[in-house]
């Protein structure tokens, strides 16, 4: 006579233990960002995100802002493709990503602080455009 649980129930319990490892291991790759396929740009950001600069004579009123590319892979690398920039305020002249004071910007009401330019980057990689903004103060 036998005692205990059969073979049957041995591999039953052995396969809900494998699936039950199998979720774990998936479960912890998904958490940790682990993807199948290649590593693509996903988004982007403008470097530096804030900046201040007093307007007058460089290199005070002067700031050199640059792309970063996220990718799938969880790295983030400079971007060293081509990169489309625009500005929402007349106070500042932007060229290649430069941004400079031409003058202080008008206060925001009724905080009295500058009111901030937007510097907004775009870029298109395999056929997806990422645009991202900064945001510039002028003193």
């Amino acid at each position: 006579m036998r005692c205990g649980p059969n073979i049957a129930v041995h591999r039953w319990y052995e396969t809900i233990i494998g699936a039950f490892v199998l979720i774990l291991v998936a479960s912890s790759a998904i958490a940790c960002g682990a993807h199948s396929g290649p590593d693509t740009i996903w988004d982007i950001a403008v470097e530096p995100n804030r900046a201040n600069a007093t307007s007058g004579s460089a290199p005070g009123n002067e700031v050199d802002f640059s792309v970063v590319a996220k990718y799938t892979s969880g790295r983030s690398a400079q971007w060293t493709g081509d990169v489309q920039w625009s500005i929402d305020a007349g106070w500042v002249n932007l060229q290649n990503g430069q941004a400079i004071c031409l003058q202080p910007a008008p206060p925001l009401f009724p905080l009295n602080i500058p009111t901030p330019a937007t510097i907004t980057a775009r870029v298109t990689s395999e056929g997806k455009t990422f645009t991202a903004p900064a945001l510039l103060a002028c003193f």
